[in-house]
């Protein structure tokens, strides 16, 4: 009888699974319209979350280290925690005496408002082309 039982369940289970497939899908679109753009970028608290995620860059890749210039564009969202998705422009030293600015592409997330940024999730190169 427990057998019988069991394999209804799986059935069920089973059929059920695109369903849920589905649902996931769905929420992932939503999320991804909820992105705003940042209007203001030289808000203080913006660019402290963009210094951050240059800081956080440079901690964990010592072998290039980048000075933050300024914010080129950037995105939030206000999900479970907040998040900011930002287009930021740095300088780094080639050689002595000579130097690029380049643009990255950073995500950081908070885990609450007004607290400092909790990780950087991402930090990548915008590359030309």
């Amino acid at each position: 009888m427990a057998v019988k039982y069991l394999s209804l369940s799986l059935l069920i289970l089973f059929a059920m699974h695109p369903i849920l497939i589905t649902f996931e899908a769905a929420s992932a679109t939503s999320i991804a319209a909820d992105w705003k753009k940042i209007e203001n970028l030289e808000d203080p608290t913006v660019v402290k979350i963009a210094e951050f995620a240059v800081e956080e860059h440079n901690n964990k890749y010592s072998d290039v280290e980048l000075e933050f210039v300024k914010i080129v564009k950037g995105e939030i969202l206000k999900y479970f925690e907040i998040n900011y998705k930002l287009v930021i422009s740095a300088k780094s030293d080639i050689r002595p005496g000579e130097s690029a600015v380049n643009n990255y592409e950073a995500f950081v997330a908070y885990e609450e408002l007004g607290v400092a940024p909790s990780r950087l999730v991402y930090f990548k190169e915008i590359t030309q082309g």
